[in-house]
């Protein structure tokens, strides 16, 4: 099974860079946001799927009351990503036209990118866009089977690290109190690599990136300058966690792995607000962790904890 998931993840990656040319040849008209006078004594709230599907629905008329009453205050101002627009087009073709329209409603058609290696505020021409997304949908599909088929050989590769092994389980519990001990794990053998766990993890960090070690996940916290590296750095974390297991989903529930890599993407354009909008327990929990490791301050709250916001 370890051949067979690194032949399928290596033929998937294969296959993504088929559409390496799309950042380049596809038309972008973004408007650029006076970000100064977007914030100007505002708060910046980005709005994952599952509000805005609520906020759409007719049987949750306080939601929509309630972020309606918050936009109108004139505190508070509403953005989401392309993300958001994909999620959309992903749970329901037929519906979206209703979404797209709410989605607009309450962010003025105001939403968060990359231009030029920034996360920046920006405005498009909303078909633009909606088109721009639907061009990239195959490779995000790409990308997603690509997460799949990781979560799959890891399990394999790996037994050690599955969810129900010890070791994972204090890793979940708190994985803060976890890294800030971790040279305690260089009296771990794992007989399967013949090696300590402490070497295991610093082996599969290096094979991840070189722009943070185990120093600086015991010391809680990684030194970023740039956007692009908080944006990159968010990405790296989030395989590194998903090899260890920390808040992940279980490896047979196949959709759930998939829609998890819509979730890394929403927290790389997230930690530019103020706060993340959602009712998602996992992706606040692994989200959280990562921001913190950031240093970025962006605060998560689940819907019922809007009012708190008035």
């Amino acid at each position: 099974m370890v051949e067979y998931f690194s032949y399928k993840k290596i033929q998937s990656c294969d296959d993504i860079s088929n559409y390496a040319s799309l950042a380049v040849d596809q038309l972008i008209e973004y408007e650029q946001v006076d970000a100064e006078n977007l914030l100007h004594n505002k708060k910046v709230v980005y709005i994952d799927q599952n509000i805005i599907s609520a906020y759409c629905s007719e049987k949750n008329k306080k939601l929509r009351s309630l972020l309606n009453s918050l936009k109108e205050s004139g505190e508070y101002v509403f953005v989401f990503s392309p993300y958001l627009v994909e999620d959309g087009i992903k749970m329901d073709y037929v519906y979206f036209n209703l979404y797209l329209a709410q989605v607009l409603k309450l962010t003025n058609g105001v939403f968060i990118s990359k231009v030029n290696n920034e996360i920046r505020y920006v405005k498009e021409e909303f078909y633009t866009l909606v088109n721009r997304v639907i061009e990239w949908l195959p490779a995000t599909s790409v990308a997603e089977n690509i997460k799949y088929y990781k979560a799959k050989l890891n399990y394999f590769a790996y037994p050690f690290v599955r969810k129900d092994s010890r070791i994972v389980s204090k890793i979940n519990d708190d994985i803060s109190d976890f890294f800030m001990a971790i040279d305690s794990t260089k009296n771990i053998m794992i007989n399967d690599i013949n090696a300590s766990f402490f070497d295991f993890l610093q082996s599969v960090l290096l094979n991840i990136t070189n722009q943070f070690d185990l120093e600086d996940m015991k010391a809680g916290r990684i030194s970023v300058d740039k956007d692009f590296d908080y944006v990159e750095i968010i990405e790296r974390v989030s395989e590194f966690l998903d090899i260890i297991n920390y808040k992940t989903e279980r490896v047979r529930d196949k959709k759930k792995i998939l829609s998890s890599y819509q979730d890394v993407q929403h927290l790389a354009h997230a930690w530019k607000a103020d706060y993340f909008l959602t009712n998602d327990d996992r992706l606040i929990e692994r989200g959280g962790y990562i921001y913190s490791l950031l240093g970025v301050k962006t605060k998560f709250i689940k819907e019922k904890e809007l009012a708190d916001l008035k």
